[in-house]
């Protein structure tokens, strides 16, 4: 369950540092708004896929990605 609500934490910030509505962070990555607010709100956990296409789209790491949500804050 950590992990789940890590991925969360993170989906969330990653969208709202890039200043997206759930819509247009979904477009981003090719899935549905409704993907994006089950994802952010907890009902669901993110698939490896959609993780793994945060990451390349992001072009960054996982681990880098949540150190800087954590160095930011967001808690």
């Amino acid at each position: 369950m950590k992990k789940h609500k890590t991925a969360m934490r993170l989906f969330k910030y990653v969208r709202n540092k890039k200043g997206l509505s759930q819509s247009a962070f979904a477009k981003y990555l090719g899935v549905s708004q409704t993907v994006i607010s089950f994802v952010e709100s907890g009902a669901r956990p993110p698939s490896g896929k959609l993780l793994k296409t945060l990451i390349d789209k992001e072009n960054t790491t996982i681990k880098e990605l949540l150190e800087e949500m954590f160095k930011n804050g967001s808690t």
